[in-house]
């Protein structure tokens, strides 16, 4: 793994491939790299014919790297290629990445996450970028103190991040700081890649002061990560998918791309701005995200989802004819353009300003504004509420559904006049938006899509459509008009999307992103796991019961699973039933044929998988046994239960089987069956070895019984006293734990001894056991001297306490 590079040619063409990710153009100078602090590195190695741009002659400097891409450019730059074993659940042989993320397992520089991702597409971090390449080429070590942030460096980078340091693989920002969760960006890998290469680096790698980051690219997700300058959405996603996960924006968000169901922005704090420039794009706000000044310039719509963030200031900056939907709290919403605006939320303060003129302004039953100034004319509608209007203008209306607490009209305006409105405008206005529909399911012939509206419980009609190329005109699929579609044959090759119109109480038709190109199914190459069944029925040679099992965790390519009989465990025999993916069991009923061996099979619209995705499970005939229940009682008498007789028991033969019927009988249904020992029982009262036989025996009549089939050979285990454990636990609280307090405690008895409380709980088993401070005990503030006695009791009943047996004189510390 940790190997060093030789040939520096061979290294170069290399990374001429691995950075041209996306298609590129011939080695010529881009266009978008003047003034920029890498600008020379780049020019050089376009020079020297390192490394393309893209078709449209840029080289996207600031464009951030997946994990996946990452680990592409490591492989290939680096000559790594020895593969390992993949079992992510989100990477498939299928994808792009399959083979670089082998390598990457091989060389042994990543190991995914505790969870069995591997994370492709999230943006990789400084940090995270610093341990593939030190895995990778053996750097550990070096000292991180030179940065202020060392500290929000993650222990498990530390090592990585200052071998490379002190390599000269990578540096640190101006302001002395190493930003470990900030995004590393194509420059940035040139960067580094330059230096390992043994290049000397040239002299504006070290003067970058600003890092803007340009996401282009639908499915993006960025995470735990900090952006010191602007964050843009281009419009190169378009309709697609954007997610930020805990980022702190140092400076704007600009969303220009996205559509009804695109940006996502969860825990995350925009310091700046964030501009809504994509007509029709959909933003969800959830966790404790912070927008402070929300600029929007086209029709657009703002939910939330578990949102407990704040969002200060909207401003509708320009003219917006089409509906936009406000479903977020908000301090201020500042009307400067004639616009249509639905607000779901309760908003503070609305001032419609007299250049905005013509705004229509409807407000939901959930929704509520505390105070409206209108200094511009607005038609208000709705069945929302407004505690103050403040009328500034001649003309302002409002619909009888809305409720007014309080109006006031400024002198030599006419006062607000109610609308005569029809039923159906009334209805109409009162109704919910649909801002949304959206498709989950794998783009496989067979597979199945659904599609959910936003809200989910919105009513109306589906209509799936089907193209030849994503960006083509789209027709009706006849027939497919329920909110799920089964992919046909037909489909293969092309792209879906569907279409929904509300109705009921809501209202709006949207569109939904469409599929990627639609993939030809073949059977399924995975198999369930866990396989499990118990016969019930007591009949011989028959069986009746519930197969079960667990799903494999890939499932797109399965529609269902067939169960069959077996005599063998690898033959299929008589066919027991079927059901559909998401339903991992099958009912037997009982007086079915017995068989040996039951079959689980995945299967498709192809067909069932092949034998070696068999899953099977062995079958016994269970037979009525006239003792079954004290057969059944027998098996909860474990040698376990009867192991460790309790403290103070007399170590002899009579004396300890009594304390062992004891505990047997407890753990049995002793109303009905009694437990004693069968005769030519032995014990060694030396080696306290115990041999011999249980029986079990019903109450009613006719009686039966069940006896050990063979003698039991336990070494009994008589109970320590009680108040051991406490003993053992006050053993741990030595002076060291408790005599340096932290940082910040004040310097007074109660304040001191709380905080060596803390100390001394933390060293000992805290579930079970309590650390105290016998009474008595004195603290000089002068000289930090601490005289006292510590005290352990145990939490269970009943209550065993272990003291001091003397005062420790401890003087204090507190943490620097």
């Amino acid at each position: 793994m940790k190997r060093l590079v030789q040939n520096k040619k061979a290294l170069s063409m290399a990374l001429a491939a691995a950075l041209a990710i996306a298609p590129v153009s011939a080695f010529a100078a881009s266009n978008d790299i003047r003034g920029h602090w890498a600008e020379r590195t780049i020019t050089q190695w376009q020079d020297k014919g390192l490394i393309g741009g893209y078709q449209d002659g840029t080289f996207k400097p600031d464009k951030p790297a997946t994990r996946a891409e990452f680990a592409r450019i490591m492989n290939q730059a680096l000559g790594l290629n020895h593969k390992g074993n993949v079992s992510f659940s989100d990477v498939s042989s299928r994808d792009w990445f399959y083979n670089d993320v082998a390598i990457a397992m091989g060389e042994q520089y990543t190991a995914g996450y505790p969870d069995g991702t591997f994370k492709p597409n999230e943006i990789i971090t400084r940090a995270q970028a610093a341990v593939f390449i030190a895995k990778a080429l053996g750097a550990s070590g070096g000292s991180l103190a030179s940065f202020k942030d060392a500290s929000s460096i993650p222990a498990w980078a530390q090592g990585a991040v200052g071998g490379i340091v002190e390599k000269g693989y990578m540096s640190g920002y101006p302001d002395g700081t190493f930003r470990p969760n900030a995004v590393l960006t194509r420059a940035e890998a040139v960067s580094t890649l330059n230096r390992i290469m043994g290049v000397k680096p040239v002299e504006e790698e070290t003067k970058k002061t600003e890092k803007d980051v340009v996401i282009d690219e639908s499915g993006t997700k960025l995470k735990d990560q900090t952006i010191e300058g602007n964050l843009t959405i281009s419009d190169k996603v378009g309709k697609g998918k954007v997610t930020l996960s805990n980022v702190e924006i140092k400076g704007d968000l600009i969303i220009q791309g996205g559509g009804e169901n695109s940006v996502y922005l969860d825990n995350t704090v925009v310091e700046g701005k964030t501009v809504m420039d994509k007509k029709n794009v959909h933003l969800e706000v959830s966790g404790k995200t912070k927008l402070p000044n929300v600029e929007i310039k086209k029709a657009c719509s703002m939910t939330t989802s578990n949102f407990s963030g704040e969002v200060k200031k909207i401003s509708i900056t320009s003219a917006i004819s089409d509906k936009t939907t406000i479903g977020v709290s908000a301090d201020k919403l500042y009307v400067e353009g004639k616009a249509n605006l639905y607000i779901t939320r309760d908003i503070a303060q609305v001032i419609v300003e007299k250049d905005a003129a013509g705004t229509e302004l409807e407000i939901s039953s959930n929704g509520k504004v505390s105070t409206l100034t209108a200094d511009g004319k607005v038609a208000l509608s709705g069945s929302g509420k407004i505690s103050t209007l403040e009328a500034n203008v001649d003309g302002i209306t409002y619909t009888s559904a809305m409720t007014i607490n309080k109006t006031e009209t400024a002198k030599g305006v006419d006062k607000p006049s109610r609308t005569n409105e029809s039923s159906s405008s009334s209805s109409s206005s009162s109704k919910t938006s649909v801002s949304a529909i959206g498709i989950t399911g794998t783009a496989v012939v067979g597979a199945k899509l659904t599609a959910t509206p936003t809200p989910a419980a919105a009513t109306g009609t589906y209509q799936w459509q089907r193209c030849d190329t994503v960006n083509g005109t789209y027709t009706n699929i006849t027939g497919a008009t329920a909110s799920t579609y089964t992919i046909a044959t037909g489909d293969a090759g092309k792209y879906l999307r569907v279409v929904f119109s509300a109705s009921g109480n809501y209202k709006g038709t949207q569109t939904s992103v469409a599929t990627a190109a639609i993939g030809t199914a073949v059977v399924p190459s995975v198999k369930v796991t866990a396989l499990a069944f118990t016969d019930t029925d007591t009949d011989a040679a028959q069986m009746g019961g519930t197969v079960t099992w667990t799903a494999p965790t890939n499932v797109s390519n399965v529609t269902g699973y067939v169960v069959y009989a077996s005599t063998d465990g690898i033959t299929k025999g008589a066919k027991l039933g079927e059901v559909g993916v998401g339903t991992n069991q099958l009912v037997i009923p009982a007086n079915t044929t017995y068989a040996a061996h039951i079959i689980v099979v995945a299967k498709n619209i192809t067909g069932e998988a092949v034998s070696a995705n068999y899953a099977s499970v062995a079958v016994t005939d269970v037979v009525a046994d006239p003792a079954a229940g004290a057969t059944s009682e027998l098996a909860k008498v474990t040698d376990a239960v009867v192991t460790t007789v309790p403290n103070g028991t007399t170590n002899d033969k009579a004396s300890i089987e009594a304390a062992m019927l004891v505990l047997a009988n407890a753990a049995v249904d002793s109303a009905n069956y009694t437990v004693t020992i069968a005769s030519g029982s032995a014990y060694d009262a030396g080696t306290k070895a115990w041999t011999g036989k249980f029986v079990v025996t019903n109450k009613t009549t006719p009686a039966n019984t069940k006896t050990d089939a063979a003698n039991r050979n336990i070494t009994v285990v008589i109970a320590a006293d009680p108040a051991a454990g406490a003993t053992s636990e006050l053993a741990k609280v030595t002076d060291a734990v408790v005599t340096t307090v932290p940082n910040g405690t004040t310097n007074d008895k109660a304040s001191i001894e709380a905080a060596m409380l803390v100390l001394a709980n933390a060293a000992v088993d805290s579930a079970n056991y309590t650390v105290t401070i016998a009474s008595g005990s004195a603290y000089d503030a002068g000289t930090k001297a601490w005289t006292g006695k510590f005290v352990v009791t145990n939490k269970t009943t009943p209550a065993n306490t272990k003291t001091d047996a003397a005062n420790r004189n401890i003087t204090v510390v507190i943490a620097a």
